[in-house]
């Protein structure tokens, strides 16, 4: 692609990547990389099949090969992640692997995308969602949803970008999130009902400790909040003995976490109308 129509902001050369020995000239927005042919088509599936097509002409300083879908500043720290030895010595941040990720997922770097994504693992489940659904990376994709979902720890007033497609996912978040407390609530009564049915009768205090912890609060902090809960209410003789819950006891009062994941999944990718139509169908 000519680097011409990109635009007619002046063009600059990255003095870190201009290599004198290089033999691929790469240009990005407004800047131009001179690096190794053999590195990029050795470690890229996108550089090899290009690089190997008969009729390739760019990639020259007269021609340089454009880039399309980067941005200048991701592409720099990226070439540092490849002429490194896999960022063993890098002090990256992480919104610097997030780079490497987006460069790496572009251009098929296969590896170097399998490294960066090891370098997020401590990433907020709702960012990891969200370049999950912009670049289609599977292996992020439902262990970060049904994270973002269970952790009950952010309000949508706090978020602090506005961007379209990074609210809807938080949409989706807080309908998934009302479909496990309802879920949870429902296991609640539940659980009353077989505890009366088998004489363990239990109090009104302890069902309304329970029925304000257990909806959305993370299975990590059952334990404080329903402590905080109890504490707080009324309580009577019988409340005593439940105020050494275990952390493990508590959970007994939820849903199998396997059961809240399908739910998730489910309230995440509801069925079309032409999916309920064919059920329907399959009933008749």
């Amino acid at each position: 692609m000519n680097c011409a129509i990109c635009s007619c902001s002046p063009v600059t050369r990255c003095d870190e990547f201009w290599f004198n020995d290089g033999n691929l000239v790469l240009q990005v927005q407004h800047t131009q990389y001179k690096v190794h042919r053999s590195l990029m088509s050795n470690r890229s599936d996108f550089f090899r099949d290009m690089l190997t097509l008969p009729c390739t002409t760019e990639g020259t300083e007269a021609a340089p090969l454009f880039l399309p879908d980067v941005g200048e500043r991701h592409f720099t720290v990226f070439l540092k992640f490849l002429y490194s030895q896999w960022g063993d010595d890098l002090k990256f941040t992480t919104d610097n692997w997030m780079y490497v990720v987006r460069v790496a997922h572009r251009f098929q770097f296969t590896s170097a995308l399998r490294v960066a994504m090891g370098k997020c693992d401590d990433e907020e489940p709702d960012t990891k969602l969200y370049w999950a659904e912009q670049l289609g990376l599977a292996e992020w994709e439902v262990p970060a949803r049904r994270a973002a979902v269970l952790a009950f720890d952010l309000n949508l007033a706090e978020l602090s970008t506005d961007l379209p497609a990074y609210m809807a996912i938080w949409i989706k978040i807080y309908r998934a999130r009302e479909a496990v407390a309802h879920a949870r609530l429902a296991n609640l009564r539940r659980c009353v009902k077989v505890r009366d049915a088998r004489n363990q009768v239990t109090c009104q205090h302890l069902i309304a400790a329970l029925g304000v912890t257990l909806p959305r609060t993370s299975r990590q902090y059952l334990k404080a909040t329903f402590d905080a809960a109890i504490a707080e209410g009324s309580s009577c003789k019988e409340c005593m003995t439940f105020k050494t819950l275990t952390q493990e006891s508590l959970l007994s009062w939820l849903p199998k976490e396997e059961d809240e994941f399908r739910i998730i999944d489910e309230s995440w990718c509801p069925p079309s109308r032409a999916d309920k139509s064919r059920k329907l169908d399959s009933l008749c």
